[in-house]
Formats: C-alpha cells, sequence, structure tokens
C-alpha cells in the first residue's frame, strides 16, 4: 500500500461535470479539454464510465472548455470564469451528428456555488480596480464578504467576521500562509503590505469553509496575485491630496495645516516564451507631509505676573514670541511651551 500528502490548493480552483447525450444517458470515453485563451493554459482529460470528468487545481482565469466524442456533435463553452478556491459545476449535452458540425455555448456569469457550503464571497478584480479606496489598501475590501464587522479603521487589524475574535483570522497569498504565529493579524498585516494592481482576486471565507482551509476558527483570506499574460498590458497612476483643496475646520488658523500627499506608481505585464512563461512588475509609491494645528492654555493665575513670558516654536523650526502673554488663548502651527512658574501647561495637536 502506497499512501501521499496531499496540499490543498486555496489559491486555486476546480472544474467538474458530467458529459451526457440527449436522452440523459452518460457518455463514457469522451475528451473534455480547457483553454486559457490569455495565457496559454491548457489540460485535458476523459469522462469516466459515468461520463463525470474534473480539473483538480486550476489557476484562476477565465477558460474554453471543449468536448469531443466520436458520432457525436462536439460542444465547446466560451467564457468560463474560475475564480479562486471555487469548485464549479459544467455539464454537457452531446447531439448524435458529424465532426463537422458544432455547438457552441456562451457561459452564464459565474453561478452560486453548488458543490461546498462555504459563506462567503469573491472579491475579483474589476471590484478591486473600480471601488474607490482611500490609500489605496486592499483589506478594506474584505468589508464586503457576509459576517464581517468593522471595529477600528476597515483593515485587517480591525475587521473580524460573525463575532470572532481579529487574531483567529488566517490570511494566505498564492497559497502562502501569511499568517503571524505570536501576533496574527500584527504581523499579517506587515506581510501583506500589497499594491492593488498587484492582485488578480481574493476570496473571504466567513463560515462553513471547508477542512482544507479550516486552519483557524476565523476568516479563510485567499489571495491570488497577477500575473502577465500573451499580451502586453500595463498602467500608471498618481492621487494626490494637498490642503488648498480641503476646507478650513473650525479650530484651524487662518490657514490650513500642511498636507501634501502623493501616491504614485504603474506596473507592466506580458509575455516572455509565449503561452508559457510570463512576467509582471509593480511599483508604487507614497510621499506625504502632515503639519498639525496646535492650541495652548494657561490660566492668568498660572502665569505668574507680567514677568511671564511664551517661547513659542514653529513646526518650521523658525521661533517666534508674541509681545504679549496676554492672550487668553493662541492658535497657530506651532509647539507652545510655558516657560515661567506656570504650575502647568496644556499642550496639544489638533
Amino acid at each position: 500500500m502506497l499512501a501521499a500528502v496531499a496540499f490543498a490548493q486555496v489559491d486555486r480552483s476546480r472544474l467538474n461535470g458530467q458529459v451526457l447525450d440527449e436522452s440523459g444517458a452518460s457518455i463514457p470515453g469522451a475528451k473534455v479539454s480547457i483553454v486559457n485563451p490569455e495565457t496559454g493554459f491548457s489540460r485535458e482529460t476523459e469522462t469516466t464510465s459515468d461520463g463525470l470528468f474534473v480539473f483538480p487545481a486550476v489557476p484562476v482565469g477565465t477558460y474554453d472548455v471543449s468536448v469531443t466524442k466520436d458520432g457525436f456533435t462536439p460542444a465547446k463553452a466560451t467564457g468560463v470564469v474560475l475564480a479562486v478556491g471555487q469548485q464549479r459545476n459544467l455539464d454537457f449535452r452531446l447531439q448524435v451528428g458529424t465532426v463537422a458540425t458544432a455547438v457552441e455555448i456562451q457561459a452564464n456569469a459565474t453561478p452560486l456555488e453548488q458543490t461546498s457550503a462555504d459563506l462567503g464571497s469573491v472579491v475579483g478584480f474589476r471590484q478591486i480596480k473600480d471601488i474607490p479606496i482611500n490609500g489605496r489598501n486592499w483589506s478594506f475590501l474584505m468589508a464586503l464578504a457576509p459576517g464581517a464587522i468593522n471595529t477600528g479603521d476597515g483593515t485587517q487589524n480591525s475587521i473580524r467576521f460573525f463575532g470572532r475574535y481579529r487574531d483567529e483570522n488566517y490570511w494566505t497569498f498564492d497559497g502562502v500562509d501569511a499568517t503571524g504565529i505570536k501576533d496574527p493579524r500584527q504581523e499579517g498585516g506587515l506581510r501583506l503590505v500589497i499594491s492593488l494592481d498587484s492582485i488578480s482576486e481574493f476570496k473571504v471565507n466567513s463560515s462553513s469553509y471547508t477542512a482544507e482551509t479550516g486552519t483557524s476558527a476565523g476568516a479563510q483570506i485567499n489571495l491570488v496575485s497577477r500575473s502577465g499574460t500573451n499580451d502586453f498590458h500595463g498602467g500608471l497612476f498618481w492621487f494626490v491630496r494637498n490642503d488648498r483643496f480641503d476646507a478650513r475646520r473650525p479650530f484651524d488658523p487662518s490657514d490650513n495645516p500642511d498636507f501634501r500627499l502623493n501616491q504614485f506608481g504603474g506596473n507592466l505585464g506580458g509575455p516572455i516564451v509565449r503561452d508559457r512563461t510570463f512576467f509582471f512588475v509593480n511599483y508604487e509609491g507614497l510621499q506625504q507631509r502632515l503639519g498639525a494645528a496646535g492650541a495652548s492654555r494657561c490660566s492668568r493665575a498660572a502665569r505668574g505676573g507680567a514677568g511671564s513670558r511664551w517661547a513659542l516654536r514653529s513646526i518650521g523650526g523658525r521661533w517666534t514670541a508674541p509681545s504679549s502673554p496676554s492672550s487668553r488663548r493662541k492658535r497657530g502651527r506651532w509647539t507652545a511651551i510655558w516657560s515661567s512658574t506656570c504650575s502647568r501647561t496644556t499642550a496639544r495637536e489638533r
């Protein structure tokens, strides 16, 4: 007896189905093939005695599925989308006829899950690209999954599912464990600093997941990176925020505090060897300059008389001093230090 260890392919998908004739009888020995037109990836198998076929561990993407059998008209389904972690069922009914005649079927949108009790959702590349996200942090999109509860800033450090603790979530990237051991969510956040443009799609299994993904009691988040294809493709982006575009807040000085944010980058993918080897590169940069508006108070009794004075230091490093400390409240872009006999000094940034 021989035994082998089977490793789960959580970043892949699975396609199965059955080939029948017009009367509903199974067709054994039919040849079934799948092809990804973008990458040239292909696989081929034959149906069993019951007319069943299965393609395990298939990379995510859009496929054309063809079925042929002597004495029957060939059939082909185009645009079959396989998402990460999906188990899709696709059946064929062949008609008696000649090889010269072929039946082509346009696949419908991704159907409801019929072979698994997983409760979750897939966030595809179109959603990742089109949904505006402040800071371009992909983890904000985890909130789209059922059972998501945001307890903070909306990142992987603050989202939990169905009341489970945040440290019980589990992340993988291209099938590789990206979860920390000591501090799971903090270490996972450091390991998953990924540009939006580098993610093809990801799936969040919130509950009732299968044993292959049940590494922890929380949600299972499986990310898949983008890949090059037979065609060159790429893009550039630049996002900017500036205090000149912002409205003044009630407690700010006459001018808004300095705020300059530039987030920029680009990506490029394409073939190295057509239908076999591909490349994809991505760069993203972030530059930010942030000022703050400060305010300080000191009571008249605590100021200690006319001999008291203020020492004010601006954020830019310049020293200024008002002509008189009589004003009860000073506002501006500076840090206030009471340098006399104040029993208490209060300084805060807004």
